[in-house]
């Protein structure tokens, strides 16, 4: 048995063993299930961000940016949570980002540039 072995490290053109169809099918539902799932993690990295800047504003309108962004979300929470796996996006009303208070790193970031950004800074 060890001369097999050796003969075949030896020899550069044997090919490796075949890959079970079972093995190379449960990769590929591995991978897609990862990459739903850290497609979702950069969706929600935008709302988390959005809610944060939205709790900034002078009229602190968190319970109103929840209601817009999942409530009244085209589809409504479902719909939302679906566009983010599937779609890989989701849908933040502009209006909860444009009158941020315009301290701190906002006055070099516009609040949307900032949600933009954000899923890619968590990726």
């Amino acid at each position: 048995p060890n001369n097999v072995v050796q003969t075949r490290a030896k020899n550069k053109n044997v090919s490796p063993p075949p890959l079970t169809s079972t093995f190379y099918y449960s990769v590929i539902a591995r991978s897609i299930l990862w990459y739903l799932l850290f497609g979702f993690l950069h969706e929600m990295a935008h709302v988390g961000c959005a809610l944060v800047i939205a709790m900034a504003r002078d009229d602190n309108c968190t319970i109103y940016a929840m209601k817009e962004i999942l409530w009244n979300a085209p589809g409504g929470k479902l719909g939302m949570v679906a566009r983010a796996f599937f779609e890989r996006r989701v849908d933040i009303p502009s209006v909860l980002l444009s009158t941020a208070k315009q301290d701190g790193i906002l006055q070099i970031l516009s609040p949307v540039d900032i949600v933009r950004h954000s899923g890619w800074i968590f990726s």
